[in-house]
């Protein structure tokens, strides 16, 4: 962060500090709060604002599943905005579990979101393999054989639990 914030100094582009985006929300919108440049012009979405103050909020529309946001920041002492990309998740429930599997080389790597710490199964039709959602709310597994479906079960320590059955495309 020293460093990018040095090198933001460097080509005149805003300095941006955002406060901790969750990657599974239930509401149907998403506000994203932080610090900034004072003059800032700040887009998200279809909302744009200048920031006027050192801090900023910005609302957007979440639809229901995956989404991935863009917030630019431009700086009129800049011709390039500084990009930020975050994946969001918007589910219903308070517990989401999803994967895509692709082919890697000789084997199958499984990446998924699924909340944060929760005891996540996999059952590829040859074997069930365990794993936990790390804290940013992802996990990854290598998979030697695969059938032409995966079957996915989360469950937080409460006992909620989710199910997701992930095709395997050629």
């Amino acid at each position: 962060d020293v460093f990018n914030l040095s090198r933001d100094e460097l080509l005149n582009l805003p300095k941006l500090k955002l406060k901790p985006v969750p990657s599974l929300v239930a509401s149907e919108t998403l506000t994203l709060t932080g610090e900034v440049t004072a003059g800032t012009t700040l887009s998200l979405g279809t909302q744009t604002e200048v920031a006027n103050e050192a801090s900023f909020s910005l609302s957007t529309y979440l639809k229901p599943g995956f989404n991935l946001l863009e917030l630019y920041a431009y700086a009129e002492t800049s011709p390039l905005p500084s990009k930020f990309v975050f994946p969001v998740v918007r589910t219903s429930k308070d517990i989401f579990v999803d994967a895509r599997v692709k082919p890697f080389g000789s084997f199958y790597l499984l990446e998924g979101i699924a909340p944060a710490g929760a005891k996540v199964q996999i059952d590829t039709g040859f074997s069930l393999i365990e794993t936990v959602a790390d804290a940013s709310a992802r996990f990854t597994v290598r998979l030697n054989k695969v059938a032409d479906k995966v079957h996915l079960s989360a469950q937080l320590n409460s006992g909620e639990t989710a199910q997701k059955e992930v095709m395997i495309h050629p």
